[in-house]
């Protein structure tokens, strides 16, 4: 069938139809949307208690007037009509104390009462204008040290983030405080504690106490007003805060000390690349940081990232020889570690379809089983199973491009076990053994008493098993004292002192330790409230919050400044997790309440606004609390329901909405920087900032609607949708990027194919979208000119343009066919490899998510080679919905021949059509398709990159034409339209025909693509291809067999009318014997071509290998390992078998039975071949 577009003449003054024609230009819009990618702001936003200004600005946006140069004051006596500046001479008083609530008055000159004050970049909370000189101002709570102080006025018809005028009095104010905590000597320690350590600072009182971690110190005791001493409680790796409490007042030095421990390898992902190095590598493990040395073998590996609770890092693997297996050693300085047989290189050499394993990891685990295990291996193309001790693994994935199986181990017996690796056609056996280990001998099942004063002294009774004299305990950080063994089940000792809060306890004999985790509680018994940490939050509550104190109940309620905060987790009795309430920005009192019970801790937190005035981000590096604020541009002031997705390097998210004020903190202690966040609400169009490592963010969005004051109408909350894109890399063959012809290059210069190129040494080739363009024939890519490479196209190997790097694009499904892209939310939905995408959806209805995968070069032109969709999702208001994976399984590698039926003719120029495809799920929406129309000299349209069939998810999908042609004038009318839907399949209705004269397209009515053809004469021709079809011309015309399949045929052979066979899909095989189709059994595989003996025997090429079915319809597999990728066959009258396939692949078996590889000048795919006799 052909795709026949015809046309109506459309007057300009049909009303009717000129709105539809506006409605159809406004549905090619896709919803806007704007990106700011900053710099890793780490690196230019420091901490706040380092250097006292943390600002960074980032640009207000387009078309906005040069800022007026910042501190510059007019003349002492301006001239008439001089205008008024904004200046700051003089604050009054001009420190104040870090918990802010100082009243200041600022003189300078042009105060106006939409001027806003900041303070160190905190926004000021109170500023009353008293007379265009005067100001009175509360100070924000800040840090101690010297900031800027920064007044500015937002542009009056602009609003925020617009300046109209500011100024910066430099070192304008200073934080003092009474309490100063300075420094902690050891600054780092092992996670058991135990560490006597100092800590020196201002302003200790007699009750002084400091805490490390939040966890309060051991046998402290205060040395003078500048120091304390005491022993480190047990804590978890990574830095830790040390705060100190004297007299109502807390100090807090941020990760001031480090909890260490020696490095540990498990394992690494992947498990070997490339000789040549440059392979990013995830190292599994503990204790491992960016400090940490990573060698492979002798070969140093360049760190890139770690994991903030030591458990992994990434590096970069460097050179070594192929083919090699090595160590992975880990060192610091606190230890070292080796992992044997770690990382491999690679030899390029070796076969990729023969299976071959070399190393694993982790190299050992428990008799219970449930491991995760991976294995290295080359040849996973057909799929392997994995043996260890005889017992079959779960296999979780088998990755052919990383080398790499993992499965799950299962249950065996203490001791070496052998691991075998078995694929169709080979068994390989590992050199090295996994090793089940046995349970400790040693174990704690209880303790009693469970509970005790933190001055120790408590006798306490413990059972377990394994237990022997020399033994040794440890509750907490220290030992156990006087510790007696009464049999190998039972233990008494005496408490050692530790720190209020649960404690592990832990015995150890030899190598040889167990452990009850939180088994004992050292406690007061008396209510007590000493620490909140962090001591500062965002005023629209959410901090993640943790109480020290003692006493703590399941019936305990923290409140702060008269609200109860929320509890997360009761840990135990010294210690709570809340979330800290909403509160103006001020100092606020808090109060443990247990019973009637209640005490109180003075200002122990302080809320600040997080606003900027401007957009941008301040503060030092996000730990585990992100407060970000949104507001509208054209002075929509504060975006209430703003929805705001925060998303880690890992790809974990938080997600929240903002309060009235547009703000909202994202809080949980996993959360660290850098950091994506996205902001969108309804009407407005959504602002990303990417990769960024600061705690406070002010971002600005931009309404759709006119400029106003006050909040725009709330909608419901957008759904959120998450998943994997799957596949990627699998049928994304390379396209060439996009051609730039060069004065001084031949490379890409435009050519007609009848004349060549003006570079003999040039071949012309056509690159579809970009027409026929000038190409060198190479054989590596050194023979290439800069920002080219050698590959195949359809013509042969080439220098094309880069195509740039593999990425795929992701969206949900368009409301109408009339769009012409998808919906893209976030920074145009682009996913990298292996990884996942997650975005708001503004549709609250039943649609798709849609993902192409393709190639984007350096110009940004995105080509799609691949599609993959989700369906029937019900996208729910406020709904976080994941494990939507998107498999890309629907290849774009078919190019549509469309042709206009009759179409108008004007006597004015007419402009080139407008034709807008797209492919219609119904009620999940439609997937727009548009793509460069490439007009022909026989008068019909190409359309590249689109599907090959409506199969699989998109069985029930129609196509949707829409065509547009205006007269090229002003006007753009007269104008015609044509719209065709329900298209079910797009086939080419020609077939070749060679005649006396050559070749030729025969218009044949076939609705069906057709793959092979055989026939016994010219007017007695069979002829199989897509979804089962089978036609049979008998010279005059073709009619249809009934196949009894649904399967793609692609291979089609017979040694007479009454005896012919059919091959395809999924193990199809099929036999004609005269009267009928009869389906035949055959081995699971997609088959390709076909070869038939005389005596009967069949010859079948499959994905998997090639086959043989003997007379009798026994089956076998033919062929060495190398013999792969087979697309045809050939069989001589003499027995010699002929197989062609990709990369020039040309083998011949002699009718001996041995195989010859012979060497052919292309790498393209042979599709087909010929004997001579």
């Amino acid at each position: 069938m052909r795709a026949a577009l015809r046309h109506l003449i459309v007057p300009a003054l049909f009303a009717t139809l000129m709105v539809a024609a506006c409605a159809d230009d406004s549905l090619n819009e896709a919803p806007p949307s704007e990106v700011n990618v900053t710099p890793d702001v780490s690196s230019v936003v420091p901490d706040v208690q380092a250097q006292a200004d943390a600002t960074v600005a980032l640009d207000a946006g387009p078309g906005v007037p040069d800022d007026p140069d910042v501190g510059t004051a007019p003349p002492e006596e301006p001239p008439p009509g001089w205008p008024v500046y904004l200046t700051i001479t003089n604050i009054e008083p001009f420190e104040g104390d870090v918990l802010g609530d100082d009243q200041v008055q600022l003189t300078g000159t042009g105060f106006v009462d939409e001027m806003i004050v900041l303070f160190g970049g905190l926004v000021a909370p109170d500023v009353f204008i008293l007379t265009p000189e005067l100001a009175v101002v509360r100070t924000p709570a800040h840090p101690m040290g010297t900031v800027d102080v920064r007044v500015f006025t937002p542009d009056p018809l602009l609003g925020e983030p617009y300046v109209l005028e500011e100024f910066i009095l430099e070192s304008g104010f200073v934080y003092t405080s009474d309490l100063i905590v300075s420094d902690i000597e050891p600054s780092a320690g092992p996670l058991q504690g135990g560490t006597l350590a100092t800590v020196t600072g201002v302003g200790f009182s007699a009750d002084a106490k400091f805490y490390v971690n939040g966890h309060e110190a051991i046998e402290q005791s205060v040395i003078d007003s500048n120091t304390l001493m005491g022993l480190v409680p047990a804590g978890s790796y990574g830095p830790a805060d040390v705060a100190v409490t004297s007299g109502g007042l807390s100090a807090t030095a941020s990760d001031a000390y480090f909890y260490h421990r020696p490095p540990s390898l498990t394992g690494a992902s992947p498990l070997a690349g490339p000789a040549t190095g440059g392979t990013l590598v995830t190292l599994q493990g503990a204790g491992l940081s960016l400090d940490t040395d990573v060698a492979f073998g002798d070969e140093w590996a360049e760190p890139v990232d770690a994991a903030a609770d030591g458990s992994w890092m990434e590096v970069l693997s460097p050179p070594g020889p192929p083919g090699t297996v090595v160590a992975v050693s880990a060192s610091n300085p606190f230890g070292a570690f080796v992992l044997d047989e770690g990382w491999g290189w690679q030899d390029e050499d070796d076969d990729p379809y023969l299976l071959s394993c070399t190393h694993f990891a982790p190299k050992s685990g428990s008799v219970e089983g449930g491991t995760t295990l991976s294995v290295s291996c080359g040849g996973l193309h057909y799929g392997a199973t994995v043996s260890i001790g005889g017992a079959e693994a779960e296999t979780l994935s088998a990755d052919v491009l990383s080398e790499t199986i993992t499965v799950v181990v299962p249950p065996g017996e203490a001791g070496d076990a052998m691991i075998e690796v078995e694929s169709p056609f080979t068994t390989v056996t590992l050199e090295t053994p996994y090793v089940y280990e046995a349970p400790s001998p040693v174990s704690v099942a209880s303790v009693s008493p469970d509970v005790g004063p933190k001055a120790g002294g408590t006798t306490v009774t413990v059972t377990g098993a394994g237990f022997e004299p020399g033994m040794t305990v440890r509750i907490g950080a220290l030992p156990a004292l006087n510790v007696s063994v009464i049999d190998s089940e039972t233990a008494e000792l005496i408490s050692p002192a530790g720190s209020p809060g649960s404690a592990d306890v832990t015995v150890e004999f030899g190598e040889h330790s167990g452990t009850l985790t939180n088994g004992f509680t050292y406690t007061s018994e008396q209510l007590a409230l000493s620490l909140i940490s962090p001591p500062t939050a965002a005023q629209c509550g959410g901090t993640y919050l943790v109480v020290t104190g003692d006493g703590f109940d399941d019936e305990t309620e923290i409140w702060i400044g008269g609200e109860l905060t929320e509890v997360i987790e009761r840990v135990s009795a010294a210690e709570m997790h809340v979330r800290s309430p909403k509160l103006p920005s001020g100092p606020y009192d808090a109060e443990a309440r247990r019973g009637d019970e209640i005490v109180t801790l003075p200002g122990a937190l302080s809320t600040f606004d997080p606003r900027q005035g401007y957009s941008g981000t301040w503060g030092g590096p996000i730990d585990q609390t992100i407060n970000v604020t949104v507001r509208g541009k054209l002075k929509w002031g504060a975006v209430a329901g703003a929805f705001v997705l925060v998303r880690d390097a890992q790809g974990k998210t938080l997600s929240g909405y903002t309060d009235e004020k547009g703000q909202v903190t994202l809080s949980e202690p996993w959360l660290k920087g850098p950091v994506d966040v996205t902001a969108s609400a309804d009407k407005f169009t959504s602002y990303s900032v990417m990769h960024f490592d600061a705690t406070n963010l002010t971002i600005y969005i931009k309404p759709q609607g006119p400029p106003g004051s006050g909040t725009p109408i709330q909608y419901p909350p957008d759904a959120i949708l998450s998943g994997q894109v799957l596949g990627l890399g699998k049928y994304t063959v390379p396209v060439p990027g996009m051609c730039f012809p060069s004065m001084y290059w031949d490379d890409c210069a435009v050519c007609e194919p009848t004349q060549g190129c003006a570079n003999p040494e040039y071949a012309c080739v056509d690159m579809v979208e970009q027409g026929h363009r000038c190409l060198s024939p190479c054989e590596t890519h050194d023979e290439c000119s800069p920002g080219f490479v050698c590959a195949g196209v359809d013509d042969g190997v080439y220098c094309m343009p880069d195509p740039g790097e593999l990425i795929a694009r992701c969206g949900v499904s368009a409301k109408s066919p009339f769009y012409t892209d998808i919906v893209s939310p976030v920074e145009g939905g682009w996913v990298n490899v292996g990884e996942s995408y997650t975005f708001p959806s503004t549709r609250l209805a039943e649609l798709a998510v849609v993902c192409f995968g393709g190639w984007r070069d350096t110009t940004g032109t995105f080509t799609p080679v691949v599609m993959g969709v989700r369906r029937n999702i019900v996208a729910i208001s406020g709904a976080e919905m994941t494990g939507l994976d998107v498999q890309l399984n629907h290849p774009l590698k078919r190019t549509f021949r469309l042709q206009l039926m009759d179409p108008p003719t004007w006597p004015e120029p007419l402009r080139p059509v407008s034709l807008t495809t797209s492919l219609d799920l119904g009620a999940d929406g439609a997937i727009p398709f548009t793509r460069p129309v490439i007009p022909q000299p026989d008068g019909t349209l190409h359309l590249p990159r689109q599907l090959a069939s409506l199969e699989g998810n998109l069985g029930d999908a129609a196509y949707f034409f829409y065509t547009t042609l205006r007269v090229d004038d002003p006007s753009y009318y007269p104008a015609s339209y044509n719209l065709i839907q329900e298209v079910r399949s797009v086939v080419e209705d020609r077939l070749p025909k060679r005649t006396a004269e050559g070749w030729e397209l025969e218009l044949a009515n076939v609705d069906a693509d057709l793959y092979a053809v055989w026939g016994t004469s010219v007017d007695d021709v069979v002829a199989v291809g897509r979804s089962g079809r089978i036609m049979r011309f008998l010279g005059t015309g073709w009619i249809e067999q009934p196949s009894g399949t649904d399967n793609d045929l692609h291979a089609l052979d017979g040694l007479a009318l009454n005896d012919m066979w059919a091959a395809g899909d999924a193990g199809t095989l099929l036999h004609f014997d005269g009267l009928a189709w009869q389906p035949m059994a055959a081995p699971e595989d997609d088959y390709r071509g076909m070869a038939i003996a005389p005596d009967g025997g069949l010859w079948l090429a499959g994905d998997v290998r090639l086959r043989h079915r003997s007379p009798q319809g026994a089956w076998t597999i033919e062929g060495p390992p190398w013999l792969q990728d087979v697309h045809n066959l050939e069989l001589g009258s003499d027995g010699t078998l002929v197989a062609v396939g990709a990369g020039g692949l040309l083998a011949i078996r002699a009718a001996s039975g041995t195989w010859e590889l012979l060497e052919t000048p292309t790498e393209k795919t042979l599709r087909d071949a010929a004997l001579d006799g």
